[in-house]
């Protein structure tokens, strides 16, 4: 399962910006009043929490690897821990957000008010989103981690 590790800096980045569009069309339906708006966030939050499985897979993979060549690099360690955390958060972030939305449809209750505390929230995980790829880009911009240069 090593050979997924060289994924990650590949499938990452599809659920990245799945996420920020998925904000982007939750404000867009609510500024313009319109369904296909609402539908289309949706359907982009499915494929957000859906893709970012495999996101969370490879990195996994990532991390052990990186785990053995970063030993003693403490501030490294404590980075990559950082992006970890912060990429857990996110996925439980958007997958809690896409359960209580489908809830909410289900129940015939996502009206108005809750659209706009969607926009919210969605706002919230995009924030979340560019946290996580910060740290994940200091990773590999800054330290090399994750690419042929690393541990030369």
């Amino acid at each position: 399962m090593e050979f997924l590790s060289e994924f990650h800096n590949k499938v990452v980045h599809f659920p990245l910006a799945i996420f920020v569009l998925y904000f982007l069309f939750e404000f867009a339906g609510v500024i313009l009043s319109k369904n296909y708006l609402h539908q289309s966030a949706l359907i982009l939050l499915i494929l957000g929490v859906l893709s970012s499985i495999f996101s969370v897979i490879t990195g996994n993979q990532a991390k052990q690897l990186a785990n053995n060549l970063i030993s003693g690099k403490y501030l490294l360690i404590q980075l990559l821990e950082k992006h970890e955390s912060y990429a857990t958060v996110t996925i439980w972030y958007f997958t809690t957000l896409l359960f209580f939305r489908i809830y909410l449809i289900t129940k015939k209750k996502f009206n108005y008010k809750y659209q706009i505390l969607f926009v919210l929230l969605s706002f919230i995980g995009a924030v979340l989103i560019l946290i996580t790829g910060y740290t994940g880009g200091i990773l590999v911009y800054d330290y090399g981690l994750g690419t042929k240069l690393f541990g030369k």
